[in-house]
């Protein structure tokens, strides 16, 4: 598995088990010590602590976990952690819903307004890109203009997803993914960026999948933004989460295809986006939900950490849930999560919990 992250400190948490095995996880290239995720039969620990590391320089990071054995290796979640803004700020959090006019279909004949179950997006508006690619005609795309540090896409997934996209920022390279999964989701993490400083910035994705039968759905974007970087709340849907501290969780759904297994010591692929963070989907076999949560700080600063409140019950989605305001602002962490896939090691998959 690996993953792509803004910050800096990141953890991976997920079950121990009687058929578990050797593992090591590499950041930056640097490998740390194996684990063990192996425990005595009757004894198995679901949201266990796999791994974390804090402490590292501000910027992108590139996280490995490896599966040293023939057994199974379980993965729940994913957290990061970075800062926005000043010490002590309050975050605001804009959103940009599809049909606002710093969004651009393109071409726009290729764009209708229905994607499957448009009643439960954002709003109860969405974009949808529906035709196939054709020679000489440039590839589907949408873009927004934005201000702020970090941005989040979302949109659906599903059995008719595209199952190749490509996100970038800027003049930053753009990253494949994919939005193809066994069961439909909507508002669902298709991408996210962050450190993107002061000022606008551009988000493009592209549908890169031929197939005309795979659609690209957009429901909105979510902006992080601080005053001192010359954020301000947008009219109409935004938030300000006050400091000291804020987290975002995403729960990530892994593709639920069984019996899929890799030869032991093979990397299966996640790319976080960004974020989630940015999260990059390496493989198609991720799509992701957010939530806010609560971080203190404590004398030495805000601290970072796994919370392991996952509710099995929850579906597979991935929502920013901007009505929990009681979280805070500085720094900004994230958690993503697995939802089961029960496919054998290194592919992940979780039972006892999303």
């Amino acid at each position: 598995m690996t993953f792509q992250f803004y910050g800096t400190a990141t953890g991976i948490y997920g079950s121990m088990r009687g058929n578990h095995g050797r593992y090591q996880v590499s950041v930056d290239g640097l490998e740390y010590p194996e684990g063990n995720g192996r425990t005595a039969q009757g004894e198995d620990q679901f949201n266990a602590t796999l791994f974390e590391v804090e402490g590292l320089p501000q910027g992108v990071h590139d996280v490995t976990l490896v599966n040293r054995e023939d057994a199974w290796l379980d993965v729940d979640t994913v957290s990061w952690q970075a800062s926005i803004g000043e010490d002590g700020e309050d975050i605001i959090v804009n959103t940009i819903q599809d049909s606002h006019p710093t969004f651009v279909y393109q071409p726009a004949g290729a764009w209708n307004t229905a994607p499957e179950g448009v009643s439960s997006f954002s709003g109860g508006s969405g974009q949808v890109s529906l035709y196939p690619l054709r020679l000489h005609t440039p590839r589907n795309s949408a873009s927004v203009l934005f201000s702020g540090d970090c941005v989040a896409l979302f949109g659906s997934a599903g059995p008719r997803g595209a199952s190749s996209y490509s996100a970038s920022v800027n003049d930053r390279p753009a990253r494949s993914f994919s939005a193809n999964r066994h069961y439909h989701r909507n508002k669902q993490l298709l991408f996210w960026a962050g450190g993107l400083g002061a000022g606008n910035h551009t988000l493009r994705v592209v549908k890169d999948s031929p197939d005309a039968g795979e659609v690209l759905a957009i429901d909105y974007a979510e902006v992080y933004t601080t005053e001192s970087i010359g954020g301000s709340l947008s009219e109409g849907g935004a938030v300000v989460i006050s400091a000291p501290a804020v987290t975002v969780t995403h729960q990530v759904l892994v593709s639920g295809a069984a019996n899929n297994k890799l030869s032991s010591g093979a990397i299966a692929g996640i790319a976080t986006a960004s974020v989630v963070a940015t999260i990059s989907l390496a493989l198609a076999v991720i799509a992701v939900l957010l939530m806010m949560r609560r971080r203190r700080d404590s004398e030495k600063g805000a601290q970072w950490g796994h919370s392991g409140a996952v509710n099995p019950l929850i579906a597979p989605t991935m929502a920013l849930n901007t009505n929990n305001t009681s979280a805070a602002g500085q720094p900004f962490s994230s958690v993503s999560g697995f939802p089961p896939s029960y496919a054998k090691a290194p592919m992940m998959h979780h039972a006892g919990g999303p």
